[in-house]
């Protein structure tokens, strides 16, 4: 039902740019890039907080890799008639979402460096694990 909702009850093309725009803050590239960002314009409120998120990042991309393998559940657009997928993925395991965990993990660490932002970080990381949904990637639930 959440899923059937999320996926193909509110379709549109400014939902669809909009969700393909957020699911990319919790990729790969976007978070690699501000992790350098932060590496090379340290600031003076937490000159570790580079490093912190290199090492969060690293552990979470493992732990997913190492869970999608064992589990190696496929995706939606693969079991279900009628879903789409309107970006291709990286690979073709739906459980743990990768681009979830590490915008979460992202989310938790830079809260902790800066509190005062925390509910927009974790807010931006609710929306990409929603994107992943919505895009057609991951289940709601994992059961």
């Amino acid at each position: 039902l959440i899923f059937d909702c999320l996926h193909k009850k509110i379709k549109g093309s400014f939902i669809d740019k909009f969700f393909i725009l957020i699911t990319h803050l919790g990729g790969f590239r976007f978070l690699t890039l501000l992790t350098l960002l932060i590496i090379f314009f340290r600031s003076n409120i937490n000159p570790m907080l580079g490093c912190e998120l290199t090492a969060v990042l690293l552990s979470s991309h493992l732990f997913v890799h190492i869970l999608k393998r064992l589990i190696n559940r496929k995706r939606p657009y693969e079991k279900l008639a009628g879903t789409e997928h309107l970006v291709e993925p990286f690979e073709s395991y739906s459980f743990p979402s990768g681009h979830t965990t590490a915008s979460s993990a992202a989310a938790v660490t830079l809260s902790f460096a800066f509190p005062q932002l925390s509910i927009l970080f974790i807010f931006i990381a609710f929306l990409a694990a929603v994107s992943r949904i919505y895009l057609g990637f991951h289940y709601p639930f994992n059961f």
